[in-house]
């Protein structure tokens, strides 16, 4: 998936269609998702018997392929960028729906795992 492939998911859990507003954000707060769900990537891929990440990646486009795992980025990113994104006064409670649908998704994908610890 790409940032753009993303950022048109995240955007249609809002029901809007046009992403154009939300072009200038949307790159960092994609890095801030990668970062975010670093360890656990680090986990679905140890688990999936690929060599885990030794650094956290970043994308540069909106056309840059997002370098993790499909479990993240096809069933939890849309919600953690929607919830980044979404805004309004008026409906904090979507916003917080958006952020719990995220972490639930990004626990559901490693449930099972095994969990990487960075050492300090």
């Amino acid at each position: 998936m790409t940032g753009r492939e993303l950022l048109t998911a995240a955007c249609h859990l809002f029901f809007d269609t046009n992403t154009a507003y939300y072009e200038p954000f949307a790159l960092t707060h994609i890095n801030m998702l990668l970062s975010d769900t670093y360890e656990a990537n680090n986990g679905i891929r140890l688990n999936n018997g690929k060599t885990i990440l030794t650094e956290i990646p970043s994308i540069v486009a909106l056309s840059d392929h997002i370098p993790y795992e499909d479990s993240l980025v096809r069933g939890a990113f849309p919600y953690g960028l929607a919830s980044k994104l979404y805004f309004d006064d008026n409906d904090t409670g979507r916003q917080m729906l958006f952020q719990q649908h995220f972490v639930n998704a990004v626990n559901e994908s490693e449930r099972g795992f095994v969990k990487i610890t960075r050492g300090i």
